[in-house]
C-alpha cells in the first residue's frame, strides 16, 4: 500500500514477483454539500457529548447542536462522493492481473476516482433485557467477497444505541455488529472473581443505490458455544487424571479473515472438566483454528500431544472451523502420548558441519500451507551439525 503525494502520484515498492492488482479508495470526505458538512459536525458533537468532562461542556455542546440542527436545509441535494476503483476501470473489483517480474518497474498503472451519490446509513442497536452492553462497534464490508476491500469504515454505538455511516457508496454491504469487552483487574482480596462481559454480535445484509438507508435495526444475541470431550490415547505410561489442565482455545483462521476477526475479543478458551467434557461460550461467528495442549506435567511423566481435533468425523485441527449460525457440539480432542521425531545431520561439501543454514519442512499437500500451520517448521543445525523437528504430524514432507 502507499499515499498518493500531493500531485496523485503513488509508488509501491519492494514487492515480490506475482501477480497483483491496483485499487484505490479516497480517505478524505470527498466534495460536501452544507447538508453533509453539518451532518458530519453533529456526528462529532454527539460523540463528544458522551465524554465532556463537565456538565458545562455537555451544554455548550448541545447549544451548538441545536444551532446545526435549526441550520439544516429542508431539502438538500443530493451528497457525492468518490468511489473506490481498481485498475483498469471504476469498478471496485479488481479484475485485471499485473504482472512483475523480479526487479522490474512497472508504470502507467492510472486510476480515475469517480464522483458518485454516496449515502448515510443509520439505524439503532438493540441489547437483549438485562443484558449490559458496555462497548459495541459496528464494521461495514463489502458484500461481494470478490471485491477489494479497500476501506473498512468503523462506527460506534452512543448512549441510546444509535449509529452512523457517513459517504458510502452504492454497491451491497454487510454490517457486523459486535460487543468489545473491556479489560477486567484483577478481584480485590476476599472477592469472588469478576464475571466475563458477555459477546453480543449482530450482522444485516443491504443495499446502497444513492439514497440514504434509515430506520435499520440490529439485534444484538449472545456467541454460540462449542462443546466437546477430551479423549486419550495413551501407547506408553497412565493416562492423566485429571483432565481439567487441558488447554483447548478457538482463534482466527486467518489475520484478515474476516471483519469481526479485525474486532476485539475473538479469541476463546475453553473451561474443561476433570472428565474432559469442556465448553467454549460465546463464540462470534467466522472461521476458526483450534488448538489444544496439556501443559504443567512434571517431567518425570510422559509428555501430552494433541493428535487430532474432530467435529463429526471433519478434520478440525488443520482444517478451519466455520462457527455460523447454530452452536457446535461434538467435539473431541484426542491427546497422545506418542511423540514423533524427524532429525538428522547437515553437512557441507567437505563432510563438516554445516550451521549457517536455517531448515524449513514443510508438507506436500498445499491445502496446509496456511498462516500459522503446525506442520510447516523451521529450525537451525547446532554446532555439530545436527538437527531435528519433534511432534511431526504425520504426512509427506519435503526438507
Amino acid at each position: 500500500g502507499d499515499n498518493t503525494d500531493d500531485r496523485g502520484i503513488y509508488r509501491v515498492h519492494s514487492l515480490q514477483p506475482g501477480d497483483y492488482a491496483v485499487c484505490a479508495t479516497y480517505r478524505g470526505s470527498g466534495p460536501q454539500n452544507d447538508a453533509q458538512r453539518i451532518q458530519m459536525e453533529m456526528e462529532g458533537l454527539r460523540r463528544s457529548m458522551a465524554n465532556a468532562p463537565s456538565a458545562g461542556a455537555r451544554q455548550q455542546m448541545a447549544t451548538r447542536l441545536s444551532e446545526l440542527q435549526a441550520q439544516m436545509p429542508a431539502q438538500s441535494e443530493p451528497a457525492t462522493g468518490y468511489a473506490n476503483v481498481c485498475f483498469p476501470g471504476s469498478a471496485p473489483t479488481a479484475s485485471t492481473k499485473i504482472p512483475i517480474a523480479a526487479g522490474e518497474e512497472k508504470g502507467g498503472i492510472d486510476l480515475q476516482l469517480q464522483i458518485t451519490h454516496v449515502a448515510r446509513i443509520e439505524g439503532h442497536v438493540v441489547v437483549p433485557a438485562g443484558v449490559e452492553a458496555r462497548t459495541v462497534q459496528l464494521y461495514l464490508a463489502g458484500a461481494d467477497e470478490a471485491a477489494t476491500p479497500l476501506d473498512r469504515p468503523f462506527a460506534e454505538m452512543d448512549e441510546q444505541g444509535r449509529f452512523v455511516f457517513q459517504m458510502v457508496p452504492p454497491g451491497s454491504y454487510k454490517i457486523f455488529a459486535r460487543s468489545m469487552p473491556r479489560p477486567m483487574g484483577p478481584p480485590g482480596p476476599g472477592s469472588p472473581p469478576p464475571q466475563q462481559p458477555l459477546r453480543l454480535w449482530a450482522n444485516a445484509d443491504l443495499t446502497v443505490a444513492g439514497q440514504d438507508v434509515t430506520g435499520l435495526v440490529l439485534e444484538l444475541q449472545r456467541g454460540l458455544t462449542i462443546t466437546g470431550q477430551v479423549s486419550i490415547h495413551a501407547n506408553g505410561g497412565p493416562p492423566p487424571s485429571d483432565l481439567s489442565r487441558v488447554m483447548i482455545n478457538v482463534f482466527p483462521a486467518s489475520p484478515e479473515s474476516t471483519p469481526m476477526m479485525m474486532m476485539g475479543g475473538v479469541n476463546s478458551q475453553a473451561v474443561v472438566e476433570a472428565n474432559g467434557r469442556f465448553a467454549i461460550n460465546d463464540v462470534l461467528p467466522g472461521s476458526y483454528r483450534v488448538s489444544a495442549a496439556l501443559p504443567g506435567v512434571p517431567s518425570t511423566a510422559p509428555a501430552w500431544v494433541v493428535q487430532s481435533i474432530t467435529v463429526d468425523g471433519e478434520d478440525a485441527l488443520d482444517m478451519p472451523l466455520d462457527v455460523k449460525g447454530r452452536a457446535i457440539s461434538g467435539m473431541v480432542v484426542t491427546l497422545t502420548d506418542r511423540i514423533t521425531e524427524l532429525s538428522g545431520l547437515v553437512v557441507d561439501d567437505k563432510g563438516k558441519p554445516a550451521t549457517e543454514h536455517t531448515l524449513v519442512l514443510y508438507p506436500v499437500d498445499e491445502k496446509y500451507w496456511f498462516f500459522q500451520s503446525r506442520r510447516i517448521r523451521t529450525t537451525r543445525a547446532g554446532e555439530d551439525g545436527r538437527f531435528s523437528f519433534r511432534v511431526v504430524p504425520p504426512g509427506d514432507y519435503r526438507l
